[in-house]
């Protein structure tokens, strides 16, 4: 499935059996949580910035919407891979708020 970029200069080229439209970056990127009930999250640095934190913040935002939705929803799963290693798991907590936790290492991404 390829949920491609407008920016023709960074695209992979791929051939999908399923290719959705040509969109910009963070369009794109909620089309694809949208989509998803597993999610990884892979980004290049631990700030916090960019389009790919933003994805997986957005991912943590819909993920604690759907908490409590009559029907349910099935549910998602959130993980992320930190370049220096450590990985961290996205949970629901309580009833308003999906939370990052890192498993590894000593920082705390709340």
């Amino acid at each position: 499935i390829g949920h491609p970029p407008s920016n023709n200069s960074l695209r992979a080229h791929c051939a999908y059996d399923v290719e959705f439209p040509v969109k910009p970056y963070l369009e794109r990127n909620k089309d694809i949580v949208d989509a998803c009930n597993v999610f990884f999250g892979l980004p290049n640095k631990t700030q916090q910035i960019g389009g790919t934190w933003y994805t997986i913040n957005y991912f943590r935002q819909v993920v604690s919407l759907e908490f409590g939705l009559n029907p349910p929803r099935p549910p998602r799963v959130g993980m992320i891979i930190l370049p220096n290693g450590d990985v961290g798991h996205i949970v629901v907590e309580g009833k308003t708020r999906a939370k990052l936790n890192v498993v590894n290492g000593n920082k705390s991404l709340n």
